[in-house]
């Protein structure tokens, strides 16, 4: 597994590719730090209506996975706070291997946007 700064390789690796991949190693930053933001988007609603979600009761170990989720989305920079009319409920699904995934149902937005 590469990550920032490190590199883990086989005992029987060629020393010359070790070398290469310690090099680029930081291109292969699985949670990369900087975020380009600059991209902007519009969605073409059938209303002017925003669509609002309740806010749904989870389980103390949802709410823990949830926490931990935006606590991580607010430092990377993929997050930040938000005074938007709009909102949608996170939802959690389990993954291949079991654990947990954090997703957004945004089916209520969905099905006013022009298609």
């Amino acid at each position: 597994m590469l990550a920032a700064g490190t590199i883990d390789c086989l005992p029987n690796e060629d020393p010359e590719i070790s070398t290469i991949l310690r090099e680029v190693a930081l291109l292969f930053d699985p949670k990369p730090s900087i975020i380009k933001t600059d991209f902007p988007h519009q969605l073409r609603l059938t209303t002017e209506q925003p669509t609002h979600a309740r806010i749904r009761h989870y389980s103390p170990e949802e709410s823990r996975v949830l926490k931990e989720h935006v606590k991580e989305l607010y430092q990377s920079g993929y997050a930040r706070p938000s005074s938007s009319p709009y909102s949608a409920n996170p939802l959690i699904v389990p993954k291949a291997d079991g654990s947990p995934r954090v997703v957004i149902n945004f089916r209520p937005l969905n099905k006013l946007t022009f298609r």
